[in-house]
């Protein structure tokens, strides 16, 4: 009998989860870019590259993209998030990705980590991403706004929702003066009356993360806010002879 074929996609899916899940325990000191658990994950990926289909959506940034289930925004998507990864780390990371040359469009979702360097690293995170753009070829860019956070769960994060506003101004500033940069702003859908990250989408006692309830609210969304015409499944193939 012949061998069943894996579906591409999934096995990329299952694949990445399975090796950045070995590497999440991330050093706390140091530049990222050094780091064993950052390191491990782009070299994960390196290896994965060759599975990566045409026109994929890549989606790129750190662990509020790792933990989405991208194949229900796009079964074409590729999930390049790594836990604790700043604007440094994936300025650092993309020309080592030989596949950015097929990817269809880009999605990018990272900072938070950056401003927990310190309110000095706040003004860097929109100059990053401006050389980030310039590192990738010439396809559609959606940035995402920087998350709320919860400031009342842990008040290590004091003043960050102010900060966020700040940058995420930049942000689109920056994406309205790059042609094929679409800014996509959640935050309102993800913030309480009080500006901060809704509990309710929030994993218990954390102040960041979102809880399967904040997952399907922001697939969901990003679903219907991605103007990309849908493909057609990767193995959606004519019948063999």
């Amino acid at each position: 009998m012949p061998r069943k074929q894996i579906n591409p996609i999934i096995a990329i899916l299952v694949g990445m989860s399975l090796m950045l899940s070995l590497t999440a325990n991330a050093e706390s000191s140091g530049d990222i870019t050094q780091r064993d658990f950052y390191l491990n994950a782009v070299k994960a990926h390196s290896n994965l590259e060759l599975f990566f289909p045409t026109n994929s959506l890549f989606f790129i940034g750190d662990s509020l993209i790792q933990n989405l289930d991208v194949s229900h925004i796009e079964p074409l998507a590729v999930n390049l998030g790594i836990a604790g990864d700043t604007t440094v780390g994936i300025l650092s990371r993309i020309p080592k990705y030989k596949s950015v040359k097929k990817a269809r469009a880009f999605v990018f979702e990272a900072g938070i980590n950056d401003m927990g360097l310190g309110i000095a690293n706040d003004d860097a995170i929109a100059s990053n991403y401006k050389k980030i753009f310039k590192a990738l070829p010439p396809k559609p860019i959606f940035l995402l706004a920087l998350f709320p956070v919860n400031e009342a769960i842990n008040h290590e994060f004091s003043e960050y929702n102010q900060r966020i506003l700040i940058i995420n101004s930049q942000l689109a500033a920056l994406c309205k003066l790059t042609p094929r940069c679409t800014f996509i702003d959640l935050r309102p859908m993800l913030a309480d009356k009080s500006g901060n990250f809704n509990p309710l989408l929030l994993r218990k006692n954390d102040a960041i993360h979102y809880n399967p309830q904040g997952a399907l609210l922001i697939t969901k969304a990003l679903k219907k806010r991605l103007p990309l015409e849908p493909l057609k499944p990767y193995l959606n193939k004519s019948k063999s002879n």
